[in-house]
């Protein structure tokens, strides 16, 4: 089990208020549009109404670096009332999240904050991040499923990283060949101060 300690599990939502939509780390694009203005949440009357938003995918779709979203918004809520409508407004739209973006480890920037996780096995030559740490950094420490830290690999070795990037190679005084740990379970132990880390594993 992961041990946190000053790090916050932070889970994206999606916030109706009126006609707009929230999406994190994302922008939204209109792609198509139908009826009149589109997202309108307001009546001729001026009365406010609730939107009603759907996928229009089955699965979000990966490109990149970038899970994307199709959805329609309209201006009604959802339920018997859509069989009475007359007149309505809506858009087809795509939201953007970064890979790995539906939740992240962040931390304060004051105290900062470590996690360590349950033991992984170590499948790659190289360790990679998923993680935004422009404003703050991050280090990293490799230990064995015992919790020793691994020699060459702790955090004070690690080269810090203050990056936003969804395959951040880890290095350790310039190193990033773990291959001697190839096949082992290993404890990953990540230090953050002020940024987020949204995942990490291994590669060749």
């Amino acid at each position: 089990m992961c041990q946190p300690a000053g790090l916050i599990l932070c889970l994206p939502g999606l916030l109706l208020a009126g006609a707009r939509e929230r999406l994190p780390n994302g922008a939204t694009g209109v792609m198509a549009r139908f009826s009149g203005v589109p997202g309108s949440a307001t009546t001729n009357d001026g009365k406010t109404r609730a939107v009603f938003f759907d996928d229009v995918a089955a699965n979000p779709i990966v490109v990149g670096d970038e899970i994307l979203f199709y959805y329609m918004a309209c201006g009604f809520p959802h339920g018997p009332s859509i069989f009475r409508e007359t007149k309505w407004e809506g858009v087809i739209g795509r939201a953007r999240l970064r890979l790995d973006g539906f939740v992240s480890l962040a931390s304060p920037a004051d105290s900062g904050g470590t996690v360590i996780t349950r033991p992984v096995r170590c499948a790659g030559r190289r360790m990679m991040v998923n993680c935004n740490c422009t404003r703050g950094w991050l280090r990293v420490e490799l230990r064995d499923a015992d919790g020793a830290v691994v020699p060459g690999f702790a955090a004070n070795d690690c080269d810090v990283i203050r990056a936003n990037a969804t395959h951040r190679v880890v290095t350790w005084h310039g190193r990033d060949d773990v291959s001697a740990l190839a096949g082992k379970p290993v404890r990953v132990m990540l230090k953050l101060g002020d940024g987020e880390v949204y995942s990490f594993g291994f590669a060749e």
